[in-house]
């Protein structure tokens, strides 16, 4: 295991995590661009759920200090219904039900 989750927002990381932590981010970053122009090409459902789940633990590790910078936004609230696409998405600050055919997005 990588990411010890020990509560909400409390998290260790294993021994040699930091330098999967880095390889898990650079997965996050690419899985997470890779969604955001599928879907503003109109391919939805671009992001499968188990590789999601995977990315969480390092997208709660990394994000946080990076939300001041502006490589995140702010986090939306979770929904009952979210999968763990959205659950991530959402997280990352990104709308999972985004279309760039929606008015005023």
């Amino acid at each position: 295991m990588i990411v010890r989750i020990l509560g909400e927002g409390q998290f260790r990381l294993d021994d040699d995590s930091a330098a999967k932590l880095t390889v898990l981010d650079k997965d996050l970053d690419a899985a997470v661009h890779a969604w955001d122009i599928a879907t503003a090409l109109g391919r939805h459902g671009f992001l499968p759920d188990e590789l999601a789940g995977q990315l969480l633990p390092a997208a709660r590790a990394v994000a946080e200090p990076l939300r001041a910078y502006g490589a995140y936004a702010a986090a939306l609230a979770p929904r009952p219904a979210d999968d763990g696409a959205a659950e991530l998405l959402r997280y990352l600050g990104r709308d999972p039900q985004w279309s760039s055919a929606a008015p005023g997005k």
